[in-house]
């Protein structure tokens, strides 16, 4: 057996990870529990040429298991290169280190980026918000819905909201809906002209165009991206939320179970009591000779720096409060973000435009990253950097855990490796869900059905538009077809000097068939 695994019952282990306790009882338990099942194989195979094999075996499963149980269960790491983790860990440092001047100032500093990030991605929002729910709407423009999708044949061709046939090639298909009423007036124009027999001018491809969209698989492609992105951070506010509730409001002693004693000021800012969150590390205890662990300790790349060791533990009540209300404005603010950002991607149209909008929603989504790189120094940098997970307390329950998780390595069949596949890829399936649930929700609210989902033809081949637009049985199949609810905006009324709320838009209805009213169509609107 290699030396990799002849552990001793007297050999030191480093001290475990974060605040939640010191017992090293549960690494010990899997060490014993790796030695035993190794050199039980190991006797077995003492005949044959390769034991090294068994060796790996069981390595790779009780790391499986150390990483699942500890990692998965027990650590709760803090997320990095955001002002959010910056403005709840610096306030920490600075009363543990008896507020330092400099620990200080970095935090007020912090503190202020944070706040300031949060302000800004609501003011963004905020814009975004009246450019798409009151300017649109006072325009009189209809909502994308699912225009331009994949259904229709020759003898009835697809319509848009303005009760215009689609061509085969979407040539007559406008995404832009400022170019479609400046083209549609101007076509408008010319026909009244030519009519009147003052002009003979013409120009058929000016128009007259319909509204929809150029690519319906690039907007749900841009969609599962922006989600992507949103993902992340929805992960780092569920790591904060977990912190905030399981971190102690008073010191932990080696047990992990809380201190007694508390001071005065326990539910306040100033409790002294929990001030764990800088400590010593000494040179590892190989020698008793101090220069030859001074040797080993940079054999290891270590540094002087490397003596402290910054640890993510608890924080009194009050702090507490204050770091729930920095995560609580954050979620606040990925939900208003999550529902505009799928409203300005579903109204987007244009390929080039939907690509443009995902990168400026990703801005907008690392706000507080740009603050942290822009703004944060390198000691501040440094620190967050070196700041180590939190860890839960261990409990017997935790050695048992790690034990059946490898003993699941040892023993699985085919239902139990697909199920563990799905679970490997539940993010991205949640993700997928997602995007289609967001497009529904985004369809029932803006959107009124005319053809209700999977009630449509499954298509392997394209019956009107591009091939492009029938992928995976087609996207008028599983979303079906619907069209713009009537457009209701705010207009000034100059007489009563304030603002009231019309209809702006009616468009087309092939189940009626009216002719659209309002839309900022040219008067007298001819075409049909």
């Amino acid at each position: 057996m290699s030396s990799a695994l002849q552990l001793s019952d007297d050999e030191d282990d480093d001290e475990p990870v974060g605040g939640g306790g010191d017992d090293p009882d549960y690494l010990w338990g899997l060490r014993s529990h790796v030695k035993r099942n190794v050199n039980e194989d190991n006797e077995r195979n003492s005949d044959e040429s390769e034991p090294e094999d068994e060796e790996a075996k069981h390595l790779s499963r009780s790391y499986i298991a150390c990483f699942q149980v500890m990692w998965v269960r027990n650590l709760i790491s803090i997320p990095k290169q955001s002002v959010i983790s910056t403005a709840i860990c610096f306030p920490q440092l600075a009363r543990c280190s008896g507020y330092a001047r400099t620990f200080s100032a970095m935090s007020i500093k912090h503190v202020i980026l944070a706040f300031l990030s949060l302000w800004m991605q609501a003011f963004l929002l905020e814009a975004m918000r009246q450019a798409l729910l009151t300017i649109d709407q006072a325009d009189g423009v209809p909502h994308l819905c699912t225009y331009g999708f994949d259904y229709g044949d020759d003898a009835t061709p697809p319509k848009g909201p303005l009760g215009l046939a689609y061509e085969r090639s979407r040539g007559n298909i406008e995404p832009s809906y400022q170019k479609l009423m400046l083209r549609n007036t101007i076509a408008q124009l010319m026909r009244s002209l030519a009519a009147a027999n003052v002009t003979t001018l013409v120009n058929d491809e000016m128009g007259p165009v319909d509204y929809g969209l150029e690519s319906p698989n690039c907007r749900f492609l841009s969609v599962t991206m922006f989600l992507i992105s949103l993902s992340g951070e929805m992960v780092a506010l569920w790591r904060w939320a977990v912190y905030l509730w399981k971190s102690p409001r008073r010191k932990l002693m080696a047990s992990g179970q809380s201190s007694s004693s508390s001071s005065e000021d326990e539910f306040g800012f100033g409790d002294n009591d929990n001030c764990q969150w800088i400590k010593f590390r000494d040179w590892p205890d190989t020698s008793q000779n101090p220069a030859k662990r001074k040797e080993l300790w940079n054999a290891l790349e270590k540094t002087e720096l490397d003596h402290i060791r910054f640890v993510a533990t608890g924080m009194p009540l009050g702090w507490k409060i204050y770091s729930g209300l920095l995560v609580f404005m954050k979620a606040v603010i990925l939900i208003e973000l999550s529902w505009i950002g799928l409203m300005f991607l579903m109204h987007t149209g244009v390929i080039i435009k939907l690509i443009l909008n995902s990168v400026a929603l990703l801005f907008i989504v690392d706000v507080d990253l740009i603050f942290f790189e822009s703004f944060s120094g390198r000691m501040a940098k440094d620190l967050l950097k070196r700041i180590q997970p939190f860890q839960v307390p261990t409990t017997p329950k935790s050695l048992v855990q790690g034990q059946k998780a490898m003993e699941r390595e040892h023993n699985w069949n085919l239902w139990r490796l697909v199920f563990s596949s799905i679970s490997f890829s539940r993010q991205l399936i949640l993700i997928l869900i997602g995007t289609v649930l967001a497009n529904y929700a985004y369809l029932f609210t803006y959107c009124k059905p005319v053809q209700a989902p999977l009630t449509g033809q499954f298509r392997w081949t394209a019956d009107f538009f591009d091939a492009s637009s029938y992928t995976f049985g087609g996207l008028d199949f599983w979303f079906g077809r619907w069209i713009s609810k009537p457009i209701q905006g705010m207009l000034w009324n100059e007489t009563a000097g304030q603002f009231f709320e019309t209809v702006t838009c009616v468009p087309y209805d092939p189940l009626t068939d009216p002719p659209p009213v309002g839309c900022a169509l040219p008067e007298p609107w001819t075409y049909s």
